[in-house]
């Protein structure tokens, strides 16, 4: 615990005493004991919209009645939140799935409103490490007033193994006494053996290496692959890449209208597997997509991964 929140505070801004976490075993479970925590059986919770559909079924789940809040260029708009909502769950470093980064200003004011009107923050921090050519962008929990209303989520699956199924979670500070009690009643706990992993990890520096040579990688992945995919998608009206300054995934945007899962269906035909981003839509309204993730693509693959993904779209728009 000592050795996570050291590097908590190191890499993410939040001062964090090792008792302020709480392990748990992946961020889907780290959601419910939230909102079983908080009561949100039968209350609104706002949601990104396109958004994490594991999260909003973990919020389903335990009860909690989702409101979609539709995301623009910088994530969730503040203004957008209703003072019936009892809790908002944002991705704030990499807006899953469109890839926008929340700016400092927008932080401010999201926390800002939460603390106003008593409403709970979700930031779910899964892949913050990982930014390129942009400077590093403050927590939500560490913004002024962040302690009072922001539950921070944490997780090893983008650091190091998603097979170690292993999140951590900051409860803000009223809820820090019901904590325990969700954890026993949603029957959540983490490996022990997992959970003692990441701290020798931390302590011997690995992890610091780890994460500027993987870094490093996954940028030059990222270039190569982005580079290709724009060439081969150049031309096609309402197609565009976005989402590409941090994280391990881009977007590859689409006509609104176009099928997004014909295209995704179409390009495993041909050797490629992508999400398509309307599965993360709590409606059939929203805009169209291909979530790509690059982070298993060698960049000598690039070439070939972004011409299958070009032809499929290209077949999809002739019809």
């Amino acid at each position: 615990m000592a050795s996570l929140a050291v590097h908590l505070r190191r890499t993410r801004g939040i001062a964090v005493i090792p008792d302020d976490l709480v392990i748990l075993p992946g961020v889907a479970a780290a959601t419910r004991v939230l909102a079983v925590a908080a009561g949100l059986d039968g209350r609104d919770v706002a949601f990104e919209d396109p958004g994490y559909h594991r999260a909003r079924r973990a919020l389903t789940t335990e009860g909690a009645r989702i409101r979609p809040v539709r995301v623009d260029d910088d994530g969730l708009p503040p203004q957008l939140l209703a003072d019936t909502d009892a809790a908002v769950y944002c991705t704030p470093a990499h807006q899953y799935p469109l890839g926008s980064r929340m700016p400092v200003a927008r932080r401010a004011e999201l926390v800002d409103r939460a603390t106003a009107t008593g409403m709970l923050v979700i930031e779910d921090d899964y892949d913050g490490e990982f930014r390129y050519d942009v400077s590093a962008l403050p927590a939500l929990r560490s913004v002024d007033g962040g302690r009072e209303c922001v539950a921070y989520l944490g997780t090893a699956s983008k650091i190091l193994s998603p097979t170690l199924r292993l999140s951590w979670l900051i409860p803000p500070d009223p809820l820090r006494a019901k904590i325990s009690e969700a954890v026993s009643v949603c029957g959540e706990g983490a490996n022990a053996t997992s959970a003692l992993a990441p701290s020798a990890f931390i302590d011997d520096g690995s992890l610091t290496r780890h994460l500027a040579r993987t870094a490093r990688t996954y940028r030059a992945r990222r270039a190569a692959f982005v580079d290709a995919l724009r060439r081969r998608t150049d031309g096609l009206e309402g197609v565009s890449v976005v989402g590409i300054d941090a994280g391990l995934h881009v977007v590859l945007r689409l006509p609104d209208g176009l099928d997004d899962v014909a295209v995704a269906a179409s390009a495993e035909q041909l050797g490629v597997r992508m999400t398509p981003m309307s599965v993360q839509l709590a409606g059939e309204q929203g805009p169209r997509g291909l979530v790509c993730g690059y982070a298993c693509l060698p960049e000598s693959a690039a070439e070939e991964v972004a011409t299958a993904i070009a032809t499929a779209v290209r077949q999809a728009i002739a019809g």
